[in-house]
């Protein structure tokens, strides 16, 4: 069972695998939207909430999430206003820490929800119901210091 304190039920959340450990961000409790980044590790058996710095993207549900090598994409979602975003946010598993970046591609992604975000070949394709997009990451970015 997992601690309460530590990892709250949540639907609307997205998440991908790196190495062993399985990496959660966002989601909603029925009740708020969640901003949590949360990790569990299979070889560990154990989970552990990210501390909070700053820049850090907005509680969002309906979002979807990327890997490329040790980089974590999340795109869109459902903010709190009710609104949907077009944020492109990269957490870099080595530094533990968030930049929100902009695709490099001449094809800018409207704001969405409900779709996937799936990385092939160092570029990241986005599915929805209403559209398809296909569009680059700058897959050589680091944090800004």
């Amino acid at each position: 069972m997992v601690d309460a304190d530590t990892y709250r039920p949540r639907a609307g959340h997205a998440a991908v695998v790196s190495n062993d450990c399985l990496y959660v961000f966002g989601g909603t409790t029925l009740n708020s939207l969640l901003d949590e980044l949360s990790i569990y590790c299979v070889t560990s058996l154990t989970w552990q909430t990210v501390s909070r710095s700053e820049p850090w993207p907005a509680a969002r549900h309906g979002h979807a999430m990327g890997l490329i090598d040790k980089r974590i994409f999340v795109y869109g979602g459902v903010m709190s206003d009710g609104s949907t975003s077009n944020e492109l946010w990269m957490y870099l598993i080595s530094d533990n820490k968030w930049q929100m970046i902009d695709s490099q591609s001449s094809v800018s992604p409207p704001p969405v929800s409900g779709h996937t975000l799936t990385a092939v070949d160092n570029r990241c394709h986005l599915f929805s119901s209403f559209i398809t997009v296909e569009f680059s990451l700058i897959c050589n970015a680091t944090i800004d210091q």
